[in-house]
């Protein structure tokens, strides 16, 4: 198969784990088919209702990848749904910012990592955590109080941001950090 062709079938969410790792084994050395097939996981997580089947097959596949050196394909690690704690945990030591950032976008890492997060020095990591409905209170608390306005109005904007805070935020010194704040406490 050519690599225009396989690059073609990997658009393909319905494409089967058993079908990536095959791609995968057959294309190691291959960047863009790699890059494919990072974009081919996120898109899959984000649009494509896994049988229970499958989630096993998911997270095994998962841990296989994080043997890849690729930006891409642990970007598409740390934002997976199904990617086990553990590597969210050692990703989140990662240098690339981004990486740390797209942890912080995922809903089911653990609070102990996204704790972790919220003392990270980028901004963008802090700023990707304000906005996960998965960050605990007392982080999105501490966030509602950094001088970064999108940082705040990430936190406003949040489902899971308490009211208290949101009380707060009303008060904030920016209209638009206000009016998310009221709109979000209504």
């Amino acid at each position: 198969m050519q690599n225009q062709d396989i690059l073609k079938e990997l658009d393909n969410i319905e494409l089967s784990i058993e079908k990536l790792q095959s791609i995968l084994l057959n294309s190691q050395n291959n960047i863009d088919v790699i890059n494919a097939i990072a974009s081919n996981i996120i898109k899959k997580d984000i649009m494509y209702d896994y049988q229970k089947n499958e989630i096993q097959e998911l997270k095994k596949f998962l841990v296989k990848l994080t043997y890849i050196d690729n930006t891409n394909i642990k970007i598409a690690i740390a934002k997976n749904s199904y990617t086990p704690n553990y590597i969210l945990k050692k990703l989140s030591t990662d240098s690339l910012d981004l990486i740390r950032a797209s942890i912080s976008t995922n809903e089911n890492a653990s609070s102990y990592i996204l704790n972790k997060l919220s003392k990270d020095k980028v901004k963008i990591v802090r700023d990707a955590l304000a906005g996960n409905s998965a960050t605990p209170i007392k982080i999105l608390d501490k966030l509602s109080r950094s001088r970064d306005k999108m940082t705040r109005m990430r936190v406003a904007e949040n489902p899971s941001t308490s009211k208290k805070t949101l009380e707060k935020l009303i008060n904030d010194n920016d209209g638009d950090v206000v009016n998310a704040s009221i709109k979000m406490f209504n």
